[in-house]
């Protein structure tokens, strides 16, 4: 038969144990401080392991910089424009004098028609109050990718299309 009581001391002794077997406070904090400072060390290292990134990124931050200068044209009431330096890899756009494109990144583009100079390799796209653009593509291409940013010239929309897609 079992008993229905439990002693005082058999209810310390399981008190104890619960509370010796976990971690302290301390102990938890200098384990997460040294996964931070792994996981600090580990990212620059990882980031040259996926060389695509890069690319990735250019499209993306240029799409980015194309969106910003419509919204910047929307919001002032006036015409606003991204400009494209082929030959030194940079653009400029409202609020940001100059952002590069990473090396080895190849660029190809087809402004409106008010927008491109190809005696200098240099490309305006022009975003107007209302929304809309002189439109055009900027072709981004790094080994056997190819990214092109279409610029809907009734909306002013930026669509990336990877790899071609519809071109």
């Amino acid at each position: 038969m079992k008993p229905l009581f439990i002693t005082q001391g058999a209810q310390r002794s399981s008190c104890r144990q619960a509370v010796e077997s976990g971690f302290t406070l301390m102990e938890m904090l200098v384990v997460m401080a040294v996964m931070g400072i792994v996981a600090a060390l580990a990212m620059p290292r990882f980031h040259h392991a996926l060389p695509g990134l890069d690319y990735t990124h250019a499209v993306h931050n240029l799409a980015s910089a194309l969106r910003q200068t419509r919204a910047a044209a929307i919001s002032s009431g006036q015409m606003r424009s991204l400009e494209l330096d082929i030959d030194d890899a940079v653009y400029r756009y409202p609020g940001v004098p100059k952002a590069d494109i990473p090396a080895g990144i190849d660029i190809d583009l087809v402004a409106g028609r008010e927008g491109l100079s190809r005696v200098d390799q240099r490309a305006r796209f022009d975003f107007y109050p209302d929304g809309s653009s002189a439109g055009g593509r900027i072709a981004l291409a790094q080994g056997d990718r190819l990214s092109i940013l279409a610029i809907d010239w009734l909306t002013g929309r930026i669509e990336i299309k990877d790899d071609a897609d519809g071109f």
